[in-house]
């Protein structure tokens, strides 16, 4: 963890939170007809200047482009190491371990599909740096046993996880079971060391929770409308942990079945009865706003420097997710709103 005293890291998180991009630039670059017009954008108007000052604009593709955004994402966090000046141990660390599981999930899908090899394609050039994943030796993959072989020589998280997964026929991998159990994995470590009993730690743990309690939200409304699990079902996939509802509150919402039974259920707990889906509001951009609003106010008024910067964390990653579906929809046509709503 990193120290909660550290005033170095509170002034510098909020110095570079305050180099974001604003609502004015999003707008702006909503406004741009290619990728070519976004990354002359980023590169001259954009805390992204640096990362993109070496490459040309009219040459870059958009993988190459967001490939280039997620490395700036990390040198930036690189730079609130240097006020730390220790690497294990921290969010940080959680935080990389985020993006290999998605890309562990990302592999075990083509390996379903029997395209395992398309895996090496978009190989994450920014994990191969920091993470502790070799995701190069996925290309000599091309069964599940393989790949929990693998995980398990690297000696990683994952490959006990994984390893009772193993089938003969990998075309009948269980991807939801999958997911969860390396979800489930990671939270229990993350809430693992956040053991303690003061207040500090305790604010962290609750902005933790607060995000699980979100992401379990949005599988329930999933379920509501399209999947129709069971409760019994349902509570093989939810993550246990929770801060505003309780694990015996949530059973009227496995039970819930259409979107105007979940959003009554969901009106009755205040602090999510701004859900308005009468608006085209998703329930993802709905838990991201309410996320992102407890995530900033965290990082301009809290004392603790480990609360801070996983706060900026968060808040750094949904930019550039922000950047990344504007540029999604600006090659594929869409009207400007409608890349907003998104």
């Amino acid at each position: 963890m990193l120290q909660k005293n550290s005033p170095a890291v509170l002034s510098k998180a909020r110095a570079m939170y305050g180099k974001r991009i604003t609502p004015a630039q999003f707008d702006e670059m909503l406004r741009c007809t290619s990728v070519v017009e976004v990354a002359a954008y980023l590169k001259g108007h954009t805390h992204y200047q640096k990362v993109l000052s070496g490459i040309s604009e009219n040459d870059i593709h958009r993988g190459q482009l967001e490939e280039l955004l997620r490395r700036a994402f990390l040198e930036e966090c690189d730079k609130l190491f240097y006020y730390q000046g220790q690497l294990a141990g921290t969010q940080f660390d959680f935080f990389l371990q985020e993006t290999e599981i998605q890309e562990l999930m990302r592999m075990v899908l083509l390996i379903r599909a029997g395209k395992p090899e398309h895996f090496i394609v978009e190989l994450p050039q920014h994990l191969m740096q920091h993470g502790k994943v070799d995701f190069l030796a996925f290309s000599q993959v091309k069964t599940f046993r393989q790949l929990v072989k693998l995980l398990q020589e690297e000696h990683t998280y994952y490959g006990n996880v994984l390893e009772k997964f193993v089938t003969d026929d990998d075309h009948r991998l269980d991807i939801m079971a999958i997911e969860h159990a390396l979800w489930q994995n990671f939270y229990e470590r993350v809430m693992d060391s956040l053991k303690s009993s003061d207040h500090e730690t305790q604010e962290l743990e609750d902005l933790i929770r607060l995000r699980i309690e979100l992401l379990n939200l949005c599988n329930l409304y999933r379920n509501a409308l399209y999947l129709h699990l069971s409760p019994e079902q349902l509570k093989d996939v939810l993550l246990p942990w929770g801060i505003k509802i309780k694990k015996q509150a949530l059973l009227p919402f496995m039970e819930a079945r259409g979107e105007e039974a979940f959003t009554e259920e969901l009106k009755k707990v205040p602090y999510y009865a701004r859900f308005e889906p009468e608006e085209e509001e998703t329930i993802e951009h709905f838990t991201d706003r309410i996320f992102t609003g407890r995530c900033r106010h965290l990082l301009h008024f809290t004392e603790n420097s480990d609360l801070c910067f996983y706060a900026y964390l968060l808040l750094s990653r949904q930019e550039e997710r922000n950047v990344v579906t504007l540029l999604e929809g600006i090659r594929y046509g869409m009207a400007p709103e409608q890349i907003r709503k998104l």
